[in-house]
Parts: C-alpha cells; structure tokens; sequence
C-alpha cells in the first residue's frame, strides 16, 4: 500500500478494486467494489473535516480511475475547484460505477439532490 508522505490533519483509508469481482489482499482481506457500505463512512470522514478542509488529497495506484472517481464524486456536493465538469474532462477515464454508488449514497444522505 502506498504511504502518503507529510503531515496531514486525517487520513482515510478505502480499500476498493476497480473491477467486478472480489481479491483476497494480504494486507487488507477481501477487497471488492464499492459499495454503499463503503461509501458511507467516507462521506461521514468528509463531513466530519470539511468545515476545516483546505485540500483534499486523494490517491489510488494509477490516478486514473478510482481517486479520480472518489475526486468527481465529491465535487459534486462540494464547493471545489476544479469543478466536475473540468475533472471529468481531465479524467475521462474514472471509474463511472465507483462514481455513482458514491453520489447514490450522498444522494440517500441528503447531500446530493437528483
């Protein structure tokens, strides 16, 4: 697993594949897509922090489709800059199911209005 190097205020650690099905991880045990299980802790580590966020580092091993997901997500509930639609013109390739299961469990939480 990658290590962020620093100092950071919080840190939150989400273990998610890519693809639809399921991988025994050594480190982290059985690791499968996102899921609204997953998702709502997430959310809650940001609204916990977001009134003291300045900047958000998210990281998954390529930065191409789950942090940009993760990124895409929160820009839509968040004030952020860049905004969704320059981060999905920068990352076309963001994984959409990782995405919307995000924005489903932001939309059950009354964060996200549909």
């Amino acid at each position: 697993p990658i290590v962020p190097l620093g100092t950071f205020a919080a840190t939150y650690h989400l273990a998610a594949w890519d693809l639809p099905y399921h991988i025994n991880h050594q480190t982290y045990g059985e690791i499968g897509p996102i899921t609204r299980h997953d998702a709502l802790p997430l959310l809650e580590f940001v609204l916990r922090h977001r009134n003291t966020l300045s900047k958000l580092v998210l990281y998954c091993h390529a930065g191409i489709a789950r942090s940009p997901a993760v990124a895409i997500a929160l820009s839509e509930w968040l004030p952020t800059d860049p905004h969704p639609a320059a981060l999905i013109e920068r990352y076309p390739c963001f994984n959409r199911a990782m995405y919307r299961t995000l924005c489903q469990a932001a939309i059950d939480e009354g964060l996200l209005r549909t």
